[in-house]
């Protein structure tokens, strides 16, 4: 039982980076201006994540160590390296994602350019951390 609830924990880690409002955002634009044209991308994306959490959540049951240190100790540095480089490019996409999600849904609610939005949005998390910081001490 045991390892079937790390199983679903290393599983479901692995899957919340991915479902998040950038995503559902840009699937739903992209669906509005292609239609049913772009679904193999989706398809193939989505079978991809399923496939990649679940070796995350074998890897999280096996080894208690990151992903990254499994392939480099197994493959060597340089695939280790690809695998680090890689997985540093996904979060960086999801996060610029989330940050254009938070000025387009700025955009609908205002009706500002959505481009200043964007930047807006870039610099408020910074701020309000800040804050939050200063209020604490």
């Amino acid at each position: 039982m045991k390892g079937i609830l790390q199983l679903a924990l290393g599983v479901m880690a692995a899957l919340g980076g991915f479902v998040d409002a950038g995503e559902l955002v840009f699937a739903a634009d992209g669906g509005a201006r292609f239609g049913y044209s772009l679904i193999w991308p989706v398809l193939a994306g989505t079978i991809g994540i399923i496939l990649y959490s679940e070796m995350c959540g074998r890897i999280a049951v096996v080894a208690p160590r990151p992903v990254f240190d499994v392939v480099r100790d197994r493959r060597g540095r340089r695939v280790g390296m690809v695998a680090l480089v890689s997985g540093n490019l996904v979060n960086t996409i999801t996060c610029a994602a989330e940050i254009g999600v938070a000025g387009i849904i700025l955009h609908l609610l205002t009706g500002l350019p959505y481009r200043w939005l964007i930047v807006l949005s870039t610099a408020t998390p910074h701020r309000v951390n800040r804050d939050a910081a200063v209020r604490m001490d």
